[in-house]
């Protein structure tokens, strides 16, 4: 095993110690210092939204019975077009997997906006931005049936265009490590942010999108890049530091829904601020600069 093949196995042997360690590395900088300070206590935030991501993950392994067919067709070659054939065939198996992230991470950007802007999916993605506090246990508060709807649509995009299956678990890990940094409570000095952002979706961008005010969080929904959200005019520049706006979605500020069983009824009993729609004006020139 070499290649991709063997960063593929890494990723899926070793994701928990590093996304463990990024988190670990991300709660003692905030510790340290802040950029907001907390609203509510920890616990049960923390619980909440890793309990969330761990139910989540069981659930949609639990539901891999159903996905059997789409691996069997991936294995006998299915009816799938061999999109990456003459990327390989150019550049070897490294080029078919920065092909490979970089339309996963397309992929993640269209069905992000197909998530605000389709209130039956908003619904459910809003559990994410309904935490008040953001920090880096933010990253994986996501319901579960959006991460089994994450997860049906790598699988299902796979199967489509032949994407070689070990481009999955690198992408996952790679994403959720990014995540991770975007959503700790810290400022990056904000020339490197800038610089960053030219390319990134730093913590900067990504606070934004967490912004109560819909027309910031209907923006900026690259998860690894932000030439998405550059090429298609959703990028947002970040919130001003002094009196930004607070977090979360607006029905849902009361305390009581920091705690896990508010999180999976929300979407249900619940009619959450639908997305208005407006998107961010483009960067000045002189923001772009910055």
């Amino acid at each position: 095993m070499s290649g991709p093949d063997q960063l593929a196995s890494f990723a899926r042997d070793e994701q928990v110690w590093l996304l463990g360690g990024v988190f670990l590395v991300a709660a003692l900088i905030e510790a340290w210092r802040p950029e907001r300070a907390r609203i509510l206590p920890r616990g049960w935030r923390w619980a909440t939204n890793l309990g969330l991501h761990l139910f989540g993950q069981w659930l949609f392994l639990a539901m891999l019975p159903v996905t059997i067919a789409v691996w069997f067709l991936l294995k006998i070659g299915g009816p799938h077009v061999a999109a990456f054939a003459p990327v390989g065939a150019w550049g070897g198996a490294w080029a078919v997997l920065v092909a490979a992230l970089v339309l996963l991470d397309l992929a993640t950007y269209l069905q992000h906006r197909l998530m605000h802007a389709f209130f039956p999916l908003w619904r459910v993605h809003s559990v994410h931005h309904s935490d008040i506090d953001v920090d880096a246990a933010t990253a994986v508060r996501h319901h579960p049936f959006e991460i089994i709807l994450s997860g049906m649509t790598a699988l299902l995009l796979m199967l489509v265009i032949g994407m070689p299956p070990w481009a999955l678990p690198i992408y996952a890990t790679l994403g959720l490590t990014v995540q991770l940094a975007q959503h700790a409570n810290l400022r990056l000095p904000a020339r490197l942010d800038a610089i960053l952002g030219l390319v990134l979706m730093t913590p900067g961008l990504h606070r934004a999108h967490h912004a109560v005010t819909p027309e910031y969080y209907n923006s900026n929904f690259g998860t690894v890049l932000s030439v998405w959200d550059r090429f298609f005019r959703t990028l947002a520049p970040p919130l001003p530091e002094e009196n930004p706006p607070g977090f979360g979605v607006t029905p849902f500020l009361a305390d009581r829904y920091a705690r896990p069983h508010w999180a999976l009824l929300l979407p249900f009993v619940l009619r959450p601020e639908r997305p208005s729609g407006r998107q961010p004006q483009p960067l000045a020139r002189s923001q772009r600069r910055a």
